[in-house]
């Protein structure tokens, strides 16, 4: 798994959660630390999440490169 595909994969998470808010009306609390400190708190966290991604591509064997699907053709 490259860096790249770890990254779209984690922005594809924020998106798929925007579309479902705005699609169903989810409600979302206007209370809190405020727009600023929860828009840091959310990008360290998905840096974080991304850190986690990046480390876990490192260990051998956890992505092969090469699967063996059991498909023959």
């Amino acid at each position: 798994m490259s860096s790249n595909a770890a990254l779209l994969f984690q922005g594809a998470i924020g998106v798929i959660g925007l579309v479902a808010i705005l699609l169903f009306g989810i409600p979302v609390l206007h209370v809190g630390p405020g727009l600023w400190p929860s828009i840091f708190l959310g990008a360290v966290g998905a840096a974080l999440t991304y850190a986690v991604l990046l480390l876990l591509t490192r260990v051998p064997g956890l992505f092969p490169e090469n699967r063996v699907s059991g498909i023959s053709g």
